[in-house]
């Protein structure tokens, strides 16, 4: 069997900082020298989100890879991710990804919530965790709104002042004289 990993984390900082990558990396190398899988290759997206497949690189580099050699089962390829939500947090993207996948005959596998897309039941349980992941992502983001929303209206900066503005000790936005004639 020869086997492709595909790792992802989300933010710069992890990647210069993190142990996430190595994290994912050992694990992928660890199922693969259990299962005697000759390891092709470990593409990596460093600090990108997960939020749309087009925009990773990594992602696509593993999916041309494990798909390349045509239609067919028992070709022995496939694709370990440690976590389904690295390779994808939109339902619509995970499902293309596995049909992509499942139409080259290769596999997934994915460590953490030990898939196995090769039966009906590993299917369902990844239509799951999919939509589960998608809702994770719409959690997050409508918390994010909610906070940012609250912080305008109290006039605190969110994120980066405009130019323009600066942020005062209290984390309110002040104009910046200077600045705001250039405008």
């Amino acid at each position: 069997m020869r086997a492709w990993g595909y790792c992802r984390v989300s933010s710069e900082g992890q990647a210069a900082e993190g142990v996430s990558l190595d994290a994912q990396r050992a694990r992928i190398e660890a199922w693969c020298a259990a299962r005697g899988a000759e390891l092709m290759n470990i593409h990596v997206d460093a600090g990108i989100s997960g939020y749309r497949k087009e925009n990773r690189p990594g992602l696509k580099a593993a999916l041309a890879a494990v798909c390349a050699g045509g239609r067919g089962r028992g070709k022995g390829r496939v694709l370990v991710v440690y976590s389904l939500s690295r390779m994808a947090r939109s339902s619509k993207d995970s499902f293309i990804i596995s049909e992509m996948i499942d139409k080259a005959g290769a596999d997934l596998v994915s460590l953490t919530e030990n898939v196995d897309t090769t039966t009906a039941a590993g299917r369902m349980f990844f239509g799951v965790l999919a939509v589960m992941n998608q809702f994770e992502r719409d959690l997050a983001s409508e918390r994010t709104k909610l906070a940012a929303a609250y912080k305008r209206s109290q006039g605190e900066a969110w994120a980066t002042p405009p130019f323009g503005q600066a942020k005062d000790a209290a984390g309110r936005l002040v104009d910046q004289p200077a600045e705001r004639r250039v405008i």
